[in-house]
Parts: structure tokens; sequence; C-alpha cells
């Protein structure tokens, strides 16, 4: 894999043109939002994968009969 010649940068958003109640209440979602839980996300898609999993068990026997 080729290296970029210098790293990414990201800007920040221009929110200039926000009304400033929106503004706020951006900047008071960023601030308060619980923290990524990985965990959590790993267990949701098991659960999904194993459930999807075993509807395509049921679709594959419905189509034999």
């Amino acid at each position: 894999m080729k290296t970029p010649a210098r790293p990414i940068c990201y800007g920040r958003p221009c929110m200039v043109g926000l009304p400033p109640e929106l503004g706020r209440q951006i900047f008071r979602e960023i601030l308060f939002s619980q923290p990524f839980d990985d965990h959590r996300l790993q267990t949701n898609n098991r659960r999904i994968l194993a459930r999807l999993a075993k509807r395509m068990e049921q679709m594959e026997a419905d189509n034999r009969q």
C-alpha cells in the first residue's frame, strides 16, 4: 500500500451561517455524547448475524420443499 506524501488533515466544519441555537445544540451533542462502546457493537453484530443465518436456513429449507 502506498503511503501518502503528507498526512490527511480534516478541516473544522464552518458553523458561521447556522442559527445560534442550532450551533449550541450541535456542541452540546458533541460534548455530552456517550463514548463509543465497541463491545456492545460486536454483541449486536453477533446477534444479528445469528438471526440472519437462522433465517437463511429457514429459506433454504422452504425452497427444498
